[in-house]
């Protein structure tokens, strides 16, 4: 499958607001990263990019809403931990933020997968 950069990075830019202060420049390289990663569907490819992006700024999240996973919760004196679990290890990368939960989303569809919501919170 072959796509157009430049249709991809309107797509991103459509898509993703608060990531205008990002150079066109910095989108097409991860668009280009995600590509080599997975090249199935458009929807798939600019979250992909845009987790990619995330990721290696720091997870800041004033950027992605600081959607994390959940390990472990408090109410009163009851602590609980919870292990982090994945259909697939590999997969873990990509639930921390919510751009890669929804690049999973979109990957498993392309897959004719189950199409899961997972809900955090």
């Amino acid at each position: 499958m072959s796509f157009d950069l430049n249709k991809l990075l309107g797509s991103f830019r459509n898509r993703f607001d608060e990531l205008d202060s990002v150079s066109d420049e910095t989108v097409t390289m991860y668009l280009e990263d995600a590509l080599v990663i997975y090249a199935q569907s458009e929807r798939a490819v600019i979250y992909l990019a845009a987790h990619l992006y995330v990721v290696d700024k720091g997870n800041d999240a004033s950027i992605d809403g600081g959607m994390g996973v959940v390990t472990s919760d408090k109410t009163g004196k009851k602590q609980n931990t919870y292990k982090t679990q994945s259909e697939r290890d590999a997969d873990s990368f990509y639930e921390i933020t919510s751009y890669g939960r929804k690049y999973l989303q979109f990957k498993r569809h392309d897959a004719g997968g189950k199409f899961r919501a997972r809900v955090y919170g």
